[in-house]
């Protein structure tokens, strides 16, 4: 290696004359090769005065290095730990704490002077000084020196959440760029955006530089000031620079006796290095990113096992640089070739400490902290101890009757794999490595049944807390405690400062038996009363009993009776104004879906399952979170429902006109949006149950036609706002629609009911458990509420069953052949009927219509819907069909089916508008009879909670047949198997339901020519309401 090398100092104090060892990187800094007065003499200095800056986001070594200008040879040495840098070198040591953290990185570079030695006027004549370099091993001479500075300003955000990392760093890129522009005015903030000053304020500055400052930079303040003062500090002075490069020329080239650089560290090697350290680095923060999760804070056990893990890490990346810095000065000897070395790294990759296994350890530790936070989650504002000490001193707190503590019992599981780590240390230089055994997944938090059993346990513990947490007598506490018994987590229950029991569970007790108060205690909970919806009366007297009154309708749970505020008209107007509006707003709109896929198809450049997953996921959510719609309007009222309801499907609309991807669409389209078609559409149908029992068909027609109606005008709407303004504004238009959902809930208000009468019919089972009370004051001076099971008293008239508790009778329907028949119907029918909604348009483009003939025929289907809604629920309230409702309803599945399985047959507008005519008033007249059928098969009693089944029963088909049939349309290029698989599902709905009610007739005969009777459990579908 005759030739002259160039490297930066990197913080060392070169002069000219000294020696340097190139195959240790090592300068000698007390001797040189010539006299003083000889080297003054020989120097030649000339200016070079230059100045730039960088600015960098990555924190690897192999842009740290490119940044200081190390090169591979010099960056090998740094890695084996063989360099004491200094000045602003000391940044290569710098690393981010986190990994979800962002780091942006600014240089300032300037160069002075360049200081050099003329060799060839120079020679080694001395024996003295040829003798010195012979002790010293030296391999070079410092025979130039690049004089300047350099400056690195560090600035690091705060921890956040890993979704955060990259729009941080823009924004912090963004204002950092702004440095060098920035004029020493105190007007910092002027020339920053909003967003770049809040980014500002969150983020640290670290300095690392070759001048001496009064104070380093801390701030985003403080780094534009002193990077301001940079070019000052330098031109004051020439004291304020430092050598930041130097010359080598080798000695072999003055004394061919001198020691030589034989060979260098190649480049390959050098990135192995690399390579395994920034591996370990980002192992080391993931580590740091779990230590400061608060519920490992919380739980030292987490903490030991994480701190042993580093600790391992630490000590092999120190064996892996012990390696280098022996093996990298014998490689540039000739002594031995880099084999060895690549061994090392290699070896690496079937070790225990090989990135993947190390990745695949610490995912199982954040499962299990994720494991622990929901638990922890749950039990939100009690207290954790981190020592069983402190446990001691909860349990056995002055007037502590009884402590519940929720342990995690398997926190301290021996960990196989660190054992593994710690054994390959040990004897990775005596043994050959034997095979590794990679982190499994067959640890308790990955079994299903314990997390889940531990969730159920934090709701219980969870409950319990909120209805004693008021009193002082109770404590409640989190704990870790090793337990084998229990794997997962238990609940100790101690009394008296005694331990009870080790697996607590709310006792199910016979309250009649019960002495002691405070085996009730676990059943205590405070109740809220509104006065303006309560539909009880309690008296408590004694605190050992609870009378209730009944003094209203139970046909809203919540609400009461609801109408809708319209110039003072009665419910009936109101409510089907209100249903109205939602089924437009909801099942209108999620039928003319379909019409934006050949845009979605053209502009994703998707298939047409793809695209079909849309209508899928709208159908399918709108279904499947039925019951969530319920719940909300039951526990917070109708109107909440329907308003949040409204504001989340228009929220998912408006974000769909923004979507780059049909990823995005699934989202925003049909999960936000459909969630929030079901928080309205289910509250609404329930609304026009509880007004009608006579003319229930008919009222469920007519006020069910809104979505008939409305396909019919947003059809064409919608198809010529694409054609205006593109599918996105199309969406945008769309959303202020459906956000007229808001303005239908804001419009409901509760009215007085009077009340019931003995023969009046009821809307609902009288014994929800989420009915509403109202209390009379009493002179008591304590009023608390025993547990549902203990007996309520009411003096007139008789004793009824108390509507705080469930009853096995209320689920009874769902064994009832005859509902299972209909639930297996519904199926069928939820498989079959939306394919033809979904497929039609493009079906009919496919055939040659053109745009507004298509979208014609979806808006003809909606007229001819409507018709079905109301003719045929008026037809079947009259006294003649009233006794056959389910056989019209089996009659217009069947003969809808039929009509999708000749629709392949037409090609043309004149024949596929008769289909559009015929399927439209065969799923209309179906449509409205759904809620009449259920309730003819179940009783009115049970129709809510039969409902719910039923609408969820149309989530999972609802969601697989539009892509099943987009399926069917790639493999074939064709959409008559869509349509003939349509055709198939409702002839088998029709079918099921038909053999169904065929087998109970037959028996009924059967057993009336038994002389026997119909239990009540087993009859026969009923007519009429």
């Amino acid at each position: 290696m005759s030739s002259d090398q160039e490297l930066p100092a990197l913080g060392r104090p070169f002069a000219l004359g000294m020696l340097y060892d190139a195959r240790k990187d090592k300068l000698i800094t007390d001797f040189t090769l010539w006299d003083g007065h000889i080297i003054q003499g020989k120097k030649v200095r000339q200016p070079q005065n230059n100045s730039k800056y960088e600015i960098i986001t990555s924190d690897s070594i192999q842009s740290k290095s490119s940044l200081l200008d190390v090169g591979a040879s010099l960056k090998a040495s740094f890695l084996g730990g063989m360099i004491e840098i200094g000045g602003s070198a000391h940044y290569l040591n710098d690393k981010k704490k986190f990994k979800n953290q962002s780091r942006v990185t600014l240089q300032y570079k300037a160069t002075t002077d360049h200081e050099s030695l003329d060799v060839t006027q120079l020679t080694v004549t001395n024996t003295q000084i040829r003798d010195a370099i012979q002790n010293s091993r030296a391999t070079h001479v410092v025979t130039g020196i690049l004089y300047g500075a350099n400056a690195v300003f560090v600035f690091d955000s705060e921890k956040m959440d890993s979704r955060s990392v990259q729009k941080i760093e823009g924004s912090m890129q963004a204002a950092i760029k702004k440095i060098p522009k920035f004029s020493i005015d105190g007007k910092i903030d002027i020339k920053l955006s909003d967003e770049e000053k809040d980014v500002t304020n969150k983020f640290t500055c670290k300095f690392y530089g070759d001048f001496i400052l009064k104070s380093n930079p801390t701030t985003f303040e403080d780094a534009v000031k002193t990077y301001e003062q940079l070019p000052t500090l330098l031109k004051e002075t020439s004291e304020n620079t430092v050598p930041i490069g130097f010359c080598l020329t080798p000695l072999k080239n003055l004394d061919p006796s001198a020691e030589e650089l034989k060979a260098e560290i190649y480049d390959d090697l050098v990135r192995k290095a690399g390579n395994a350290l920034n591996d370990m680095r980002e192992i080391e923060m993931r580590c740091n990113d779990a230590l400061d999760e608060n519920v490992v804070k919380k739980f030292p056990p987490i903490q030991r096992k994480l701190r042993s893990f580093l600790n391992l890490c630490e000590d092999y990346t120190k064996i892996l640089k012990r390696t280098m810095e022996e093996k990298f000065p014998a490689i540039r000897e000739g002594k031995e070739d880099d084999k060895s070395v690549h061994k090392v790294f290699d070896d690496l990759k079937k070790s225990p400490f090989s990135q993947e296994n190390l990745d695949k350890w610490l995912d199982n530790l954040e499962r299990e902290i994720n494991v622990l936070t929901s638990c922890v989650d749950i039990m939100d504002g009690i207290k954790i101890v981190s020592h069983e000490s402190e446990l001691d001193r909860e349990v056995l707190a002055s007037g502590v009757e009884d402590a519940l503590c929720f342990v995690f019992t398997s926190l301290e599981t021996e960990d196989p794999y660190l054992k593994q780590m710690d054994e390959y240390l040990s004897n990775h230089e005596t043994e050959k490595p034997s095979n590794v055994t990679p982190p499994t997944k067959d640890q308790w938090f990955f079994n299903d049944q314990i997390f889940t059993d531990m969730r159920q346990k934090a709701k219980e513990f969870s409950s319990i807390f909120n209805n004693l947490k008021s009193s002082k007598k109770y404590r409640f506490i989190i704990a870790a405690l090793p337990n084998q018994k229990h794997e997962g987590a238990t609940i100790y229950h101690y009394r008296d400062g005694g331990l009870k029991t080790e697996n607590f569970s709310k006792p199910v007790l016979d309250v009649s038996s019960v002495t002691d108060r405070r085996e009730l205690m676990w059943h205590f909970c405070n109740l809220s009363l509104d006065q303006n919806t309560a539909n009880y009366y309690i008296k408590i007297e004694d605190r050992t009993a609870v009378h209730l009154t009944r003094t209203g309708s139970e046909c809203s749970r919540t609400d009461g009776r609801w109408e809708a505020v319209t110039s003072g008209r009665g419910v009936g107007v109101g409510g089907f104004r209100l249903l109205f509006m939602v089924t437009v707003c909801t099942r209108a709109v999620t039928r003319c879906i379909s019409i934006f896929f050949v845009e979605f198809q053209s502009h994703f450049g998707a298939e047409y399952s793809a695209t079909a997953w849309i209508h899928s996921l709208v159908d399918c959510t709108t279904m499947l979170c039925a019951p969530v719609g319920s719940l909300v309007g039951t526990r917070w009222s109708c109107r909440v429902a329907v308003m949040v309801g409204g504001v989340l499907s228009s929220c998912g609309l408006l974000l769909s006109s923004f979507s780059t991807s049909l990823e995005l669409l699934y989202l925003t389209m049909g999960a936000v949006t459909g969630l929030g078609f079901a928080l309205c559409y289910t509250p609404a149908i329930a609304l026009v149950g509880c007004y009608f029992q006579r003319r229930k068909a008919l009222a469920y027609g007519v006020a069910m036609s809104g979505s008939g109606i409305g396909t019919f005008v947003l059809a064409p709407v919608l198809q010529l706002l694409i054609e205006l303004y593109s599918w996105r504004g199309a969406l945008l238009i769309l959303s202020a629609v459906v956000a007229n959902l808001c303005v239908c809930g804001a419009l409901m208000r509760p009215i007085a009911v009077q009340e019931r009468t003995e023969g009046e019919e009821s809307c609902g089972d009288v014994s929800s458990p989420d009915a509403e009370l109202s209390i009379k004051p009493s002179k008591e001076s304590e009023v608390i509420l025993l547990p549902p099971a203990v007996p309520v008293e009411e003096p007139d008239p008789p004793p009824k069953k108390s509507r705080f508790s469930f009853s096995s009778t209320e689920y009874s329907f769902l064994l009832r052949p005859d509902f299972l028949g209909l639930a297996v119907s519904f199926l069928f029918l939820a498989s079959g009927c939306s394919l033809p909604f979904v497929y039609l348009v493009p079906y009919a483009l496919s055939a040659g219509v053109s745009h507004q003939h298509a979208a014609f025929l979806m808006s003809v289907l909606g007229v001819i819907d409507i018709v079905g809604n109301i003719s045929f629920g008026w037809l079947t309230d009259r006294r003649c069909l009233k006794p056959h409702r389910l056989s019209c309803y089996i009659l217009s599945v069947a003969l809808e089916g039929l009509c999708c399985l000749f629709a392949p047959l037409l090609r043309s507008f004149r024949l596929l508008l008769p289909f559009a005519v015929l399927y439209g008033y065969f799923d209309g007249a179906y449509v409205a009879l759904i809620p009449v059928v259920t309730s003819d098969v179940v009783g009115a009693e049970h129709l809510s909670l039969a409902l719910g089944v039923v609408y969820f029963l149309h989530a999972v088909p609802y969601l697989i047949s539009p892509p099943i049939g987009g399926l069917l349309v790639d493999i074939t290029d064709s959409y008559s198997g869509t349509f003939l698989l349509s055709g198939a599902a409702l002839l088998a709905s029709a079918f099921v339901l038909s053999a169904v009610v065929g087998i109970r007739r037959c028996r009924r005969r059967l057993t009336v020519g038994h002389g026997s009777i119909p239990s009540s459990d087993h009859r026969e579908p009923r007519g009429g309401s």
